[in-house]
């Protein structure tokens, strides 16, 4: 009997260590878990467990360390929520925390190096991605806001629209008036104070009255600490890896329902680089067999959409325009502006790929350009290259990028560099 005793407390014992995904490390002032049906007073030391809703009271901090050594401050009078939490390798690791209102600051650990685009903060307006160290997320009244302390982060608006936040600004949308504005962070530190009173080792919260933007929490243990320092040091040596060796985040130029398309800006300089163009979240490229499928099964096929180029100037867009046929594209057409000089080039029946890799490789790429204008006197010379991939599962867009020369008649040769998105 006794034996069958000490096996059940040993598998329970087992199932609490393996449901646990973080720990309290410190709290000031009241607040409690809402855990299915059960409310639970938050005390230091407990664990926390994924689909786990915190909420705290007026005057209240709470400090949580994950397994995977994020660190997160959670403010006074918030409602904080983890839907999603699976630490393991770059394949399975995945995260995502919700906020209905109030504050929280974090450092990431280990889930938003192995996978940055499998960790998300939610909430009612809006998704944020990270893609770098420190930040802070409020919701209050009909504002949200995104400071990046370190990295750079990303807030894509329930509208699709999405803005890069990079380190040392702050986004704040208002879903009352629809206005988004950057401007600079107040407070571009986050310290963890190892002092205590007395036995017990509490967190002392800033009193400021829209939801705490001040200090961390304050006397974590012994054990919490050892992981903050071990991770703020990593956090540092990533911050100068960020800066040094990879100093450039992706800008969302723009999208439509299968893909996106943008360009790559220097932080230092503010210099636009290579563009680049995705699938949206939930789709990916076409695969080879379908595509085969597609291109060779219909007759006509016609995508449209649009397109940045992201050299010459800071601000030009312009449209595209596919023709599909008999497994190539029949036509091709891509026209802006820029600098006061009008772009317009062609491609015709370039060969569709069909066994292409679909990670990596372009479904076409086309090197014979010429003047798109139609029975010009003096036409332009194009030369480079306009190269591209299908996305979704039947090929609904197609997105791509271009390095492209134009040379007017008897001018001088310029060039441009962009990216483009379409859907049929």
């Amino acid at each position: 009997m006794l034996r069958i005793t000490v096996l059940v407390l040993t598998l329970l014992f087992s199932f609490q260590v393996l449901a646990a995904i973080g720990k309290i490390s410190a709290v000031r002032g009241e607040a409690h878990f809402l855990r299915g049906a059960q409310e639970i007073a938050i005390n230091v030391g407990d664990m926390v467990e994924e689909k786990d809703r915190i909420k705290t009271g007026k005057n209240t901090q709470v400090q949580v360390v994950f397994n995977d050594r994020t660190i997160v401050t959670i403010g006074k009078n918030t409602d904080f929520s983890i839907p999603q939490y699976v630490y393991g390798d770059a394949n399975t690791s995945k995260a995502q925390f919700n906020l209905a209102k109030g504050v929280f600051k974090s450092i990431s650990g280990r889930i938003g190096k192995l996978a940055p685009q499998r960790f998300k903060i939610k909430t009612a307006t809006s998704t944020i991605g990270i893609r770098g160290t420190t930040y802070i997320v409020r919701v209050i009244g009909s504002k949200t806001s995104l400071a990046t302390l370190n990295g750079a982060t990303y807030m894509e608006l329930n509208s699709g629209k999405t803005y890069d936040v990079p380190a040392g600004k702050e986004l704040v949308y208002n879903i009352d008036t629809g206005k988004v504005t950057l401007q600079d962070v107040s407070s571009t530190s986050v310290s963890v104070n190892t002092s205590t009173t007395g036995d017990n080792k509490t967190a002392t919260a800033d009193n400021d009255s829209d939801g705490g933007s001040g200090s961390d929490a304050e006397g974590t243990t012994d054990e919490a600490q050892n992981a903050v320092d071990t991770n703020t040091s990593t956090t540092q040596t990533t911050s100068q890896n960020v800066e040094t060796e990879d100093a450039k985040v992706k800008v969302i130029a723009g999208s439509d329902t299968y893909s996106s398309y943008g360009y790559w800006l220097n932080k230092s300089t503010q210099e636009k680089t290579d563009p680049y163009t995705q699938a949206k979240s939930g789709y990916s490229a076409t695969a080879p067999i379908a595509l085969q499928g597609i291109v060779g099964g219909q007759s006509s096929l016609t995508y449209s959409g649009n397109l940045v180029a992201v050299s010459g100037t800071t601000s030009v867009s312009g449209n595209v325009t596919l023709d599909v046929a008999n497994g190539e594209i029949s036509n091709g057409n891509l026209q802006f502006t820029m600098n006061g000089d009008a772009w317009n080039f062609s491609f015709s029946n370039v060969t569709i790929n069909t066994n292409q890799n679909t990670d990596t490789g372009y479904s076409f790429s086309a090197t014979s350009l010429t003047d798109g204008v139609s029975g010009s006197d003096y036409p332009d010379t194009y030369s480079g290259t306009v190269k591209g991939r299908f996305y979704g599962p039947n090929a609904e867009g197609a997105g791509g990028v271009f390095d492209v020369n134009r040379t007017p008649n008897g001018g001088t040769t310029s060039n441009a560099k962009g990216s483009f998105s379409a859907v049929k």
